[in-house]
């Protein structure tokens, strides 16, 4: 048999990716970063906080952190790009972190 040719079309429905407001959005600083950085702005009921490398391998996991900021300790990572994803019970929110 010869290869098969498929014609999909994904097309999202109006309004089925929930948009960030401003007040949904979290602050990191510093970054760039040589080791801690701090997420500000949590969202109430955040569950948890994860870190991933590039690969998409978990680095650093605080689960229910406490309050409206989280301390991230990077010290012993090596430098690259990494993404902060902060999971609460309105959704998820991904920011990038640059270790130097």
């Amino acid at each position: 048999m010869g290869p098969s040719s498929v014609n999909e079309v994904f097309t999202p429905e109006l309004g089925s990716v929930p948009s960030v407001t401003k007040a949904q959005r979290v602050q990191l600083a510093p970054n760039p970063t040589t080791g801690v950085t701090v997420l500000r702005k949590l969202p109430a009921n955040t569950d948890r906080v994860i870190v991933r490398n590039v690969l998409g391998e978990d680095v650093i996991d605080v689960v229910n952190p406490t309050g409206d900021e989280s301390t991230l300790d990077l010290t012993g990572l090596p430098p690259g790009i990494y993404y902060a994803e902060v999971e609460a019970a309105q959704g998820t929110i991904c920011t990038k972190i640059v270790k130097l």
